[in-house]
């Protein structure tokens, strides 16, 4: 069986103040939920670390075009954040 795979085009990424991390674009793929699970972050091309979401978050919009899925872990990425050039990078 191939390995299927699925990427998140982040347009825009948040912080909270309790430590989550928040990303938000569009889904090259056709997953329909977005399930808990590791994925790669990668700037440009380049995998910068592997990371746990929590899973799809469902912000309350009627742009269904953006999905967005958050996390709990710290990134220590040294490349600043430029929307589109930052991916998320699913396998299931």
């Amino acid at each position: 069986m191939k390995e299927e795979s699925y990427e998140l085009i982040v347009i825009e990424k948040f912080h909270f103040s309790d430590g989550r991390i928040v990303f938000v674009g569009r889904v090259n793929g056709s997953i329909k939920v977005i399930p808990p699970g590791y994925c790669d972050v990668q700037v440009r091309g380049q995998k910068k670390v592997t990371i746990w979401v929590h899973g799809e978050e469902f912000p309350e919009t009627k742009q269904i075009d953006y999905r967005a899925v958050s996390t709990s872990e710290q990134m220590a990425i040294d490349s600043p954040f430029v929307s589109g050039e930052w991916k998320l990078v699913f396998r299931q």
